[in-house]
């Protein structure tokens, strides 16, 4: 029996990752995207979803909305789209321990929701991580980890680490760290297909 992710992107800003994958697995039978949504209006992430005819929202919480409320819409969406996987990718909002539950997988105890994070995990959580680590003249690295009730404490799919001492300046360390974050998170959804499909 053949096996899809069929995923939907979160994604609150720029969206080159999101891109990465859109363009990763156009024309692969693993992994689907059946939607992109973004809780900003005007994020360039919407512009880059159109390019590959994908399905793309802007959900942004309205004035004076519960956090449930909000994600309800989203969660509704997504279903609506036939996704079983919530890939983050650059999404800025903390996920409530509803929507972890709507998409949590009871075989395997754990969500269904994947996220990539610009640091050695568990280093470096939350936000502005690459600058941190800088400072801190720290080698670093691009965890990508599956979603729990914490901030970026769930569990690890795929780390890579770089080296700090040949970056001169931040851009150069951050660019490095880009770099990897192109190639891990499509490996990491590949990762995840192969264990679903020997399930």
């Amino acid at each position: 029996m053949s096996v899809v992710l069929n995923v939907a992107i979160l994604a609150s800003g720029n969206g080159s990752n999101a891109e990465n994958i859109m363009s990763s697995f156009k024309n692969e039978s693993t992994v689907r995207v059946v939607c992109v949504i973004s809780d900003q209006e005007g994020s360039f992430v919407l512009q880059r979803s159109k390019k590959f005819s994908i399905p793309c929202y802007c959900v942004s919480k309205i004035s004076g909305e519960s956090k449930i409320s909000h994600e309800c819409r989203i969660v509704e969406l997504i279903r609506n789209h036939g996704g079983d996987f919530v890939l983050l990718a650059g999404y800025m909002m903390v996920l409530s321990s509803y929507f972890i539950g709507e998409f949590w997988n009871h075989k395997l105890n754990r969500a269904n929701i994947i996220n990539i994070h610009p640091s050695l995990l568990p280093k470096y959580p939350g936000m502005n991580s690459y600058k941190r680590a800088y400072l801190d003249r720290a080698n670093s690295g691009v965890s990508v980890h599956y979603v729990d009730s914490g901030v970026d404490t769930g569990e690890i799919i795929l780390q890579e680490t770089f080296d700090y001492s040949d970056c001169d300046t931040f851009e150069a360390y951050e660019q490095k760290g880009r770099t990897i974050e192109v190639r891990l998170y499509p490996k990491a959804l590949k990762i995840i297909h192969e264990e679903l499909v020997s399930c």
